[in-house]
């Protein structure tokens, strides 16, 4: 047998099925054995495995030993005369391997070799090539001069920088991702080091096969798609810290002790300059926009309290309480309000804005009635204070939108799709992407093929003229009418736009980008406004515990309201203490999420605002409310959840 490709998945079935789709496209002619271990994926990834391809060879892991060890299981039953190590969430071209096996050949020196990748943006992934981590070469890339550098031979030698990406070179260290190594290599220098659980494994199997006498190949003559590390979040200082002690665990292994020791120092450095720097980041990022926007809230309510009092009564009429303690106090109102209709999401939408600020007047003026006459001393800078806020939020988020900030509008353009497919495919496709409730304005189908008729816009050939000249957002290839090598060569020539693709397998009705995912079977795009995001989760946890008192207080009205008040009681504790959520998505539906397992038991779902007892209708419903959560909508349910169970009550006490 030529050649054995092991694949360790972890929870993501989508990816590995487009990844073990190429393969077998990429397998055709060659012996071969496809080796697939499964780390216990809470996902489908093993069903998926066992109904699609059940050629291959599946190792289903009940615990997850690591990285290390699932592909040392594989790598003990190959059978191959090389072994590829291949993460999940990659695509290879159709000649990948046939010109891997040829190169290894002509060069009987070689132990491993590794490919030339690019993201799902179309960039070239600098980890293609590396160099040994000595102590100067990881404090250069700890300490951002790499990035400063990054064709210096001084400066960025860690992903040898100087060196040109589109041509062949020895180097040190292979990427993990893509490692084709020779089955006898495995043999002489031994199996990957289980010590190092996630990360590392690849630099030090690269460094054991260089210590052993041979070489290891960059190759430039074909590439791949690795969407690096989508089940990770390689920016989080998680990641940093497990990725630096990997390191750690490297340099014991093979520096000398006084080596060992500059290393260690340089990564604890390292580590704690990081956790510096993701805090700051995360403190910018989460806090300071609100910290300003009640600096700048309550200082022109300070401005237009002081020009009132002047113009209307030519004299120091408001106390200092009034300065000090409730302007402050209304600045913060419209701060939380704003917090609380999501508009402090990197992308706020205009709406959402004025909700918040309206929300804010709202609760300032429902106090003000409420509070003692001795402290309602001016509804006008209310009023005037209401502009104010409306004034400097909205411009505020307009001049953070234009000056290219994190911080965006929503203006609802929708993104120009183009599809390159045939017309039949299309058409799956583009039926996908409608379920998928992505806002889109469809341009057309492009045509794989260089001759093409009226229902085209064009062809393959011609993409970078249509793109510019129809000011295309996002294409969608197709796999079934376009080979993989195509899709690379147009994402790389295309690679300097702003351009976001995305690769659809209409066989399985699934369209994979960089961050998102359309399948027909999971239509749930995890976008800014999603359930799962962290601010929507405190807004949802604010909104149990805000209702819960409500109910609380108002119990003794609604006594006659509920059919079976004890248990309305329990439930309004159960929200209070965190074990049920006044609205969830409806279990009883049988979605096949993992996550929702992270999510807590409603007392209403979204189903209650509908009539029918289709299942597919009210599927459709929760999965809209699990991608677009809106904290208004939970208040509207549960409202329409309450009238419910009255009008339950009625019907029982009339009958």
């Amino acid at each position: 047998m030529r050649l054995s490709v092991i694949i360790v998945n972890y929870n993501v079935r989508y990816f590995l099925e487009q990844c073990l789709l190429s393969v077998q496209n990429a397998l055709i002619g060659i012996s071969s054995e496809i080796i697939v271990v499964d780390n216990n994926s809470a996902d489908d990834s093993v069903r998926m495995v066992e109904e699609h391809f059940p050629e291959a060879v599946l190792i289903k892991n009940t615990t997850n030993y690591g990285f290390s060890y699932a592909n040392n299981q594989a790598i003990r039953l190959a059978q191959g005369e090389f072994v590829l190590l291949l993460n999940p969430d990659t695509l290879v071209e159709e000649k990948t391997f046939s010109v891997a096996i040829d190169f290894m050949q002509k060069h009987p020196e070689a132990g491993a070799l590794g490919v030339k990748m690019i993201d799902g943006e179309g960039k070239y992934l600098q980890e293609s090539k590396r160099s040994l981590p000595t102590p100067v070469t990881a404090f250069y890339k700890m300490f951002g001069l790499t990035r400063l550098f990054p064709h210096s031979k001084r400066f960025a030698p860690y992903y040898l920088g100087h060196l040109s990406e589109n041509e062949d070179h020895e180097i040190e260290i292979l990427a993990g991702a893509f490692m084709f190594v020779r089955k006898s290599t495995f043999d002489e220098v031994g199996l990957l080091d289980e010590s190092f659980f996630m990360y590392g494994e690849d630099i030090d199997l690269s460094y054991r096969i260089i210590k052993e006498g041979y070489k290891n190949y960059y190759c430039s003559q074909t590439k791949i798609i690795h969407y690096k590390g989508e089940s990770t979040k390689r920016g989080s200082l998680n990641y940093v810290i497990i990725f630096y002690k990997a390191m750690l665990i490297f340099a014991k292994k093979h520096f000398s002790p006084k080596q060992f020791f500059l290393y260690s120092f340089v990564i604890k450095i390292a580590i704690y300059f990081r956790a510096i720097l993701s805090v700051s980041k995360h403190f910018f990022s989460t806090s300071i926009l609100p910290i300003t926007d009640f600096l700048v809230i309550y200082g022109g309510l300070y401005l237009l309290a002081n020009y009132w009092q002047e113009l209307r009564y030519t004299s120091l009429y408001y106390p200092d309480i009034y300065f000090y303690r409730i302007l402050p106090f209304y600045a913060a109102v419209w701060v939380f309000s704003l917090f609380f209709t999501k508009a402090y999401f990197f992308i706020s939408k205009i709406n959402d804005l004025i909700k918040g600020v309206l929300l804010g007047s709202l609760f300032i003026l429902v106090g003000y009635a409420l509070i003692n006459e001795d402290f309602r001393y001016s509804r006008i800078v209310i009023v005037l204070g209401t502009i104010w806020t409306f004034v400097y939020v909205l411009s505020s988020r307009w001049l953070l939108h234009i000056l290219n900030t994190p911080f965006k509008i929503d203006r609802y353009r929708q993104k120009k799709i183009a599809i390159i497919a045939s017309i039949e495919n299309a058409e799956h496709i583009l039926s996908t992407l409608k379920n998928s409730e992505l806002k889109f304005d469809f341009i057309g189908v492009i045509s794989p093929k260089s001759s093409y008729s009226d229902d085209y816009i064009g062809e393959y050939e011609r993409l970078t003229e249509i793109v510019r000249i129809q000011e295309i957002d996002e294409i969608v290839f197709c796999s079934k009418d376009l080979t993989v090598e195509q899709i690379i060569d147009k994402m790389l020539e295309l690679s300097k736009s702003k351009i976001n693709y995305r690769i659809a397998l209409p066989q399985a009705f699934t369209i994979i980008g960089k961050h998102h995912i359309f399948s027909e079977d999971d239509l749930l795009l995890l976008n800014n406004h999603s359930i799962m995001t962290l601010q929507s989760r405190i807004l949802k946890r604010s909104l149990d515990i805000l209702v819960a008192i409500c109910f609380l207080f108002t119990f003794p009205f609604l006594f006659f309201v509920f059919p079976k008040k004890d248990q309305f009681f329990r439930q309004i504790i159960h929200v209070i203490v965190g074990k049920k959520t006044w609205v969830s998505v409806d279990k009883s539906l049988n979605f096949d999420f993992s996550f929702l397992s992270k999510l807590k038991e409603g007392i209403f779902t979204p189903s209650i605002l509908l009539e029918t007892t289709d299942e597919k209708i009210k599927k459709d419903k929760n999965i809209v409310y699990l991608k677009n959560y809106d904290i208004f909508m939970d208040i509207i349910i549960i409202f329409r959840g309450i009238k419910k169970k009255q009008k339950i009550r009625k019907t029982k006490y009339n009958g």
